[in-house]
């Protein structure tokens, strides 16, 4: 199974992998982080997502003014109301890593499989960190790119 799905990629990624490690995995990392940054779009209602933080900041001030009143119940009330927009909240965030999280089980089983045992030498980098194995190499760049897409997609 794992030969056929290797297979596979190997041969959509072909052209990316005729470069050198660092440059072909700094490409994998950009193209699989653009994948996963744009699915995370499609799958979360990102207005549903802003509009429970701002309920969740209002519930918040709510409490807090309970609190000061010492009103049990208003606050019992509202830690059930707090909870619930939470909820919702972790849900909408959740379908994103869950899409993000089956998308890296496929793509990095084969990047080891194709740059285990790679070390990576940029001369900044090798300067304060030594020669990078290949994961951190593409955990540094997919970590980075994902910043920068997650700007530029208001994210």
């Amino acid at each position: 199974m794992f030969e056929l799905i290797y297979g596979i990629l190997n041969k959509i990624f072909l052209p990316i992998t005729q470069f050198s490690p660092h440059i072909s995995l700094l490409l994998l990392a950009l193209i699989i982080t653009l994948f996963t940054t744009l699915l995370n779009r499609l799958v979360t209602n990102r207005k549903l997502v802003k509009e429970l933080n701002e309920k969740i900041k209002k519930i918040k001030d709510e409490l807090k003014e309970a609190e000061k009143e010492k009103n049990r119940e208003k606050v019992s009330k509202i830690w059930k109301e707090f909870a619930d927009a939470s909820q919702e909240q972790m849900k909408q965030l959740f379908k994103g890593f869950i899409v993000s999280l089956a998308v890296i089980a496929l793509f990095l089983p084969w990047i080891s499989y194709k740059y285990g045992g790679t070390t990576i030498s940029i001369m900044p980098l090798s300067f304060f960190f030594g020669n990078l194995s290949w994961i951190w190499w593409y955990v540094l760049v997919a970590l980075t790119v994902s910043i920068i897409f997650q700007k530029l997609f208001g994210i």
